[in-house]
C-alpha cells in the first residue's frame, strides 16, 4: 500500500554477512604470500642488476669456486652407499692345503695374538674364532665361507670410541700375509648393511 513501509525485524540484518574466521584466515595467508613473493622478486631484481653491472667480478668468483670444488675429488667418496664404521671386522683365514684342523687352530691362536699386537687392547671388545666346517645341521643357521679344516673365520669387535676400523683393516692386510706365508687372508662383510649390498658374497680380498 502507498505510504506503507516495512522495518527490519529484530534479529534479521539487511547488511551482508561478515566473512567467517576461516575465510579471514585464508585471506591473510594470501596477502602474506603475495607480499612475500613481491619482496623476493624485487630483491632478486636488485641482485641481478648488481651482477650485470659487475660481470667480470662475478665471472672471476664463479671460476674460483669451480677450481676450489675440484679439490673435492680427493675428499668425497664415490660409493653409492657410503661405508659405515660399525667397529666390526670379519677376517677369513685359509691355511695351506692339507693342514690338519689341530694345526689350523694353532695358527689361528698365533694370528689372534698378532691382531692384539696391532690393535691396542683398549680398542678390542672381543675376538671370536670359528674353525673348520660347522656340524651339518648348523649350516642352515651359520653363514660361513669355511669349506674344510684349513679355514677359519675371525670376528673382531671394537669398543665404542675406537680408532677407524679401516685403518686397522689396512694394517692387518699389510702385516698378516708377511707373518704367515703360504696362507691367504681376506675380509668379509661384517655389518648387515654391507652384507645386504654385497649379496652375501666374500669381498675385500687380500
Amino acid at each position: 500500500m502507498p505510504g506503507e513501509h516495512y522495518e527490519a525485524t529484530e534479529g534479521h540484518s539487511t547488511d551482508k554477512a561478515a566473512p567467517g574466521p576461516v575465510k579471514g584466515f585464508f585471506r591473510k595467508v594470501n596477502r602474506f604470500r603475495d607480499s612475500s613473493f613481491e619482496r623476493f622478486r624485487e630483491g632478486y631484481g636488485r641482485v641481478l642488476e648488481v651482477t650485470l653491472h659487475h660481470r667480470l667480478f662475478v665471472l672471476l668468483i664463479c671460476s674460483l669456486i669451480g677450481l676450489i670444488s675440484l679439490g673435492l675429488f680427493f675428499v668425497v667418496g664415490t660409493d653409492f652407499f657410503p661405508a659405515v664404521d660399525v667397529g666390526l671386522m670379519k677376517l677369513h683365514f685359509r691355511a695351506p692345503a692339507g693342514t690338519r684342523i689341530e694345526e689350523t687352530e694353532r695358527l689361528v691362536a698365533q694370528i689372534e695374538k698378532r691382531i692384539r699386537d696391532i690393535i691396542p687392547e683398549n680398542d678390542i671388545e672381543t675376538i671370536n674364532d670359528m674353525i673348520g666346517v660347522p656340524i651339518f645341521f648348523n649350516l642352515a643357521f651359520v653363514q660361513t665361507e669355511n669349506i674344510a679344516g684349513t679355514d677359519a673365520e675371525i670376528l673382531i669387535a671394537l669398543k665404542e670410541g675406537h680408532h677407524p676400523t679401516a685403518m686397522y683393516r689396512q694394517k692387518l692386510r699389510n702385516d698378516l700375509p708377511r707373518q704367515f706365508p703360504g696362507s691367504s687372508f681376506y675380509f668379509e662383510p661384517a655389518d648387515i648393511v654391507t652384507q645386504v649390498l654385497n649379496f652375501g658374497l666374500a669381498a675385500c680380498n687380500i
